[in-house]
């Protein structure tokens, strides 16, 4: 299996094209790697850059293995069977009072200079961490709109991991799946 770590939906120019746009490219609608043009380019004209041979050899044969890749958002992680590639278990981080953030939504960073937070006994973020953070948004998950988020949710579906879709709590802007 691959994964595609810090995966950011967030509808902001910063986060995409870079972020998701790459996964989106990188992926068929199952979320199996599928990279059909090199995206590692060497050259110094910019015209004449091209995907080494043995880049290419690597990219193509990984390509035909089928591999699911999955996109994991900052502070989310998923638990494979040990040889295995399907996905036992989804975890995402939760906020006091707040609940289980959206597969989609990306963690801030949560200033916390004693790691506080990170106490022994704790598994929740305290009150505000993500609500209270300026930076903290859903996900997009329109079909309308010019990022248009919700081409990711065939890839979710398909590789088992939680789907904004599949509960009312998916509508934009929510940060929390419970």
């Amino acid at each position: 299996a691959l994964s595609f770590p810090h995966y950011d939906s967030r509808p902001r120019f910063a986060s995409f094209p870079q972020s998701a746009e790459t996964y989106l490219r990188a992926t068929d609608e199952q979320g199996r790697f599928q990279q059909s043009e090199g995206s590692l380019l060497v050259g110094n004209d910019k015209k004449e850059r091209a995907e080494p041979a043995d880049v290419k050899k690597i990219r193509t044969n990984t390509n035909t293995k089928r591999l699911p890749c999955y996109p994991i958002a900052n502070g989310h992680s998923i638990v494979l069977p040990c040889g295995g590639l399907e996905v036992v278990d989804a975890l995402s981080p939760e906020e006091e009072g707040s609940g289980t953030m959206h597969w989609d939504s990306y963690m801030p960073n949560v200033p916390d200079k004693d790691y506080l937070q990170y106490a022994p006994g704790r598994s929740q973020f305290t009150v505000g961490s993500f609500t209270g953070d300026a930076n903290t948004m859903a996900g997009d998950r329109s079909s309308t709109s010019e990022y248009n988020g919700a081409r990711i949710f065939s890839r979710l579906e398909a590789l088992g991991l939680p789907n904004p879709i599949d509960s009312s709590n998916g509508k934009a802007g929510d940060l929390f799946r419970s």
